[in-house]
């Protein structure tokens, strides 16, 4: 089974995988990073107003296949 590495990225603090994980392959990495990455803004949009946050995924040669990035701003409108 191949292995992929999943990278966090989140404002400017990078979090390199270096222990990876064996899964059925690229497809489920694809998915993999998106459930990852709606958890993580999840969470990070009920401490900040704005950030981004990226997840790389990379293969077993250790090369970027995916990047899952989103970014996000709240607020207030202008009434005037």
């Amino acid at each position: 089974m191949p292995r992929f590495f999943f990278d966090f990225h989140d404002n400017g603090l990078a979090l390199t995988d270096e222990v990876g994980a064996e899964i059925g392959g690229e497809q489920e990495a694809r998915t993999r990073a998106r459930l990852t990455l709606r958890d993580a803004v999840a969470d990070a949009t009920q401490h900040r107003d704005m950030g981004s946050i990226a997840i790389v995924v990379r293969d077993d040669r250790r090369r970027a296949i995916i990047r899952a990035a989103a970014h996000w701003s709240v607020s207030a409108e202008d009434r005037a």
